[in-house]
């Protein structure tokens, strides 16, 4: 495990294969400290299918998985093929056994400002882009507990650009 020191007396401790745990700690000369760390989830959709995890899909159209355009390796999801009005919606609801980092890859090819992949946690938006997005890593602190995770590409009423749709 490495631990990483942090403001004020508070460390992270992280190991290959595991999540990150954070905690303050009162340093008074040399100090031993046990940590449990979570086990580390990750979906990559390799699989090829939504099989992984109890995803569910919602909206207009459902989201699929494809070859274009991953970030690595073989696959990645692509929001469903809608047109005007309309939305595409992947939710995942997941236990989180501790606090930690979620973090994804996501891709955009929308109309700017106008068509949005939104990102919520328990229906409360954190997070919006739109426009041309080249893959990039977003990553938002959980809190212990059970979580409802959601991406949802919407459309405006009118205009088509770009693949019109958000990867994850």
């Amino acid at each position: 495990a490495e631990i990483y020191a942090r403001p004020k007396n508070t460390f992270v401790a992280r190991a290959v294969g595991f999540g990150s745990h954070l905690q303050t700690v009162t340093m008074n000369g040399n100090t031993t400290r046990d940590f449990v760390l979570p086990e580390l989830t990750a979906e990559d959709f390799e699989a090829g299918n939504f099989l992984q995890y109890p995803w569910e899909m919602s909206g207009d159209a459902p989201w699929v998985i494809t070859t274009a355009s991953p970030y690595e390796g073989t696959y990645c999801a692509r929001s469903g093929d809608i047109t005007h009005n309309q939305g595409s919606h992947l939710a995942v609801t997941v236990e989180v056994t501790a606090p930690q980092d979620m973090t994804f890859w996501y891709k955009v090819s929308s109309e700017d400002d106008y068509d949005y992949l939104r990102f919520t946690v328990d229906g409360v938006q954190i997070v919006s882009w739109s426009g041309t997005v080249a893959w990039a890593q977003y990553t938002y602190p959980v809190t212990a507990g059970t979580h409802t995770f959601q991406w949802s590409y919407t459309k405006d009423g009118s205009v088509d650009t770009g693949d019109d749709a958000a990867y994850v």
